[in-house]
């Protein structure tokens, strides 16, 4: 049979082959998986364990800040678990500007969110007392270099207002969506009168989850960095000196918002960790392909991890695959294209997770015609900008049944006597 044939016939039995030989743990480096003679011989998985780096490292997930989504928990799923509060800030320039001697006659925070919750949930409202930025805040620190003075976030212990969430009734429209429904949250006006006198420094306000659990997920102010008419306002009623003058009411939307995580539960030491939710982690992995024979066709490539522990805080967390384009630089690695998803459901370990895509096959390919081009594969959680979770995979140093494994169905190099 020509090895063109033979690529064919590779190609459209390498799922079966691949379903076939899907527990490789016991199977060293290049050893042929397949029935003696199958397809003349020629077709065999190799799984490659040997790697020339694999670390984790963290990262700040800089998209948070122009997110659509401000998600809170508390002790979720379970005890220790994540915590998230969310973070708004509102610019007062406009009451600011009228005349002196105005009374504010009315204020209340309006939030918008979605889907409902499945059973209530309680919230806190508390005056923040420290400045902060949405691009860095995050448990620790309220700006780049700057701490909390008690992590999660400086306020006044006194709330200003607290409210509470209920689950839509069986009976009421559908609030699956972000616009699904909203609230509004009365404040003292004594909030808003100590911004504009300066009595108290403006730094906004913080949502403090009270009921243990999934949380709430609240419309941010902007959405990829686009005005969200969704977002969190200030919705305040204004009195102005002049006899006679009714009052109006102005809406003032968050100037900036934001939301800060941690996640107390840890995961076992020495392993490589992919989360998000409270420290973000990738993992860098750079496969080594020098056992591949030079000349071998690859039909078709698998990265293959074994999970040591999950925590998943959802109905299931997606991890993604992706290309390194240049050198390995860690938070700094610019990422291409997807290799491939991993996804974990809620209340369970799988024993792997499997990365496979044509891009992966072509990528290794191209990896063995010009190893230059290996720069690694990074795996992050999908959304790490508002999921909570993560997985921890055994590393190159555990054992060889579950360190992190190249799977390759190939077709080895010709030798003389090949039919053209």
């Amino acid at each position: 049979m020509s090895r063109a044939r033979l690529l064919q016939a590779g190609v459209a039995l390498v799922a079966a082959l691949a379903a076939g030989c899907s527990d490789d743990s016991r199977s060293p480096v290049g050893v042929d998986l397949l029935p003696g003679g199958a397809l003349g011989g020629e077709l065999q998985i190799a799984v490659l364990r040997d790697v020339e780096r694999a670390e984790d490292y963290a990262v700040f997930p800089a998209a948070r800040g122009t997110a659509d989504r401000l998600v809170t928990a508390l002790q979720w799923p379970f005890e220790p678990g994540f915590e998230s509060r969310a973070l708004f800030r509102f610019s007062l320039a406009s009451i600011d500007s009228l005349p002196d001697g105005i009374r504010i006659t009315d204020s209340a925070l309006h939030l918008a969110f979605g889907p409902a919750p499945e059973a209530p949930v309680t919230f806190r409202v508390h005056r923040v007392t420290s400045g902060w930025t949405e691009d860095a805040a995050t448990w620790d620190r309220r700006d780049f270099g700057l701490p909390w003075a008690e992590p999660g976030g400086d306020f006044d212990p006194a709330p200003v207002a607290e409210f509470t969430i209920q689950p839509t009734a069986p009976d009421s429209a559908d609030s699956s969506s972000m616009a699904g429904d909203s609230i509004r949250v009365p404040l003292p006006t004594s909030v808003i009168d100590a911004w504009l006198s300066g009595a108290a420094s403006n730094d906004g306000l913080i949502l403090v989850q009270v009921t243990p659990g999934a949380g709430v997920e609240f419309a941010a102010r902007s959405a990829e960095g686009i005005a969200n008419p969704l977002g969190p306002r200030l919705e305040v009623e204004v009195l102005l000196p002049d006899p006679g003058s009714p009052a109006f009411e102005t809406r003032i939307p968050a100037a900036g918002d934001t939301f800060i995580a941690i996640d107390r539960g840890s995961f076992p030491p020495g392993g490589l960790t992919v989360s998000a939710g409270g420290e973000t982690r990738r993992v860098f992995i750079l496969p080594s392909l020098d056992s591949v024979p030079e000349g071998t066709t690859v039909v078709e490539a698998a990265l293959i991890f074994s999970v040591d522990e999950a925590r998943v805080a959802s109905d299931s967390l997606r991890l993604f695959a992706r290309s390194v384009l240049d050198e390995f630089r860690g938070e700094k690695t610019i990422l291409s294209g997807g290799l491939g998803l991993g996804t974990l459901a809620a209340g369970t370990t799988p024993d792997s997770i499997v990365f496979k895509s044509t891009a992966l096959t072509e990528s290794v390919r191209e990896w063995l015609r010009n190893p230059e081009s290996n720069r690694g594969i990074v795996i992050t959680v999908l959304d790490e900008s508002t999921v909570f979770g993560g997985v921890s995979f055994f590393g190159p140093e555990g054992e060889n049944a579950v360190r992190p494994r190249l799977r390759l169905v190939l077709i080895p190099p010709s030798t003389p006597g090949d039919s053209p």
